[in-house]
């Protein structure tokens, strides 16, 4: 009897081990299962968060119409200085096509903080920092697109 009492005890502890031992692997199955969940959301904000980050920097980047300018910020921050200068743009040439020339030809030069462009007018307002550019340099910079007054 001593020996079946043994055996007894023994089948128990083995239910037991494997009772035991099924209730950690089910919390270790669900805490991965919530760490997979977590780990989903965090992508999810973190995709939200560059998402919204990259449509406002367009945003900021594209040029902004007022009126009968047109305007766009390059560089943030205030200008030390801002000069006009005179253009003589085709008659009846597109004003958001000649804006858009002269603003890529103004951010290639990477100095100036912002320009704005009055086709009315024939003028471009360009705000720089002297420290970085010259008006000389923007001009230079300008004259291969033929737009420049004489």
């Amino acid at each position: 009897m001593g020996s079946k009492g043994s055996k007894v005890a023994s089948a128990d502890k083995v239910t037991s081990a494997e009772t035991v031992g099924g209730a950690a692997g089910t919390e270790a199955a669900v805490r991965k299962a919530n760490a997979r969940k977590r780990s989903f959301a965090t992508m999810l904000v973190i995709g939200a968060i560059v998402l919204v980050t990259f449509i406002a920097g367009q945003q900021a980047v594209r040029p902004q119409v007022a009126g009968e300018s047109i305007s766009q910020t390059f560089i943030q921050g205030e200008p030390c200085e801002t000069v006009a200068i005179a253009l003589s743009a085709p008659v009846g040439s597109d004003a958001a096509k000649t804006a858009d020339l002269l603003f890529k030809v103004l951010k290639q030069t990477g100095s100036v903080n912002a320009a704005t462009y009055n086709p009315a007018a024939s003028t471009l307002e360009v705000g720089f920092c002297e420290e970085q550019t010259s008006e000389n340099d923007i001009r230079q910079a300008l004259a291969p697109t033929g737009l420049l007054a004489d």
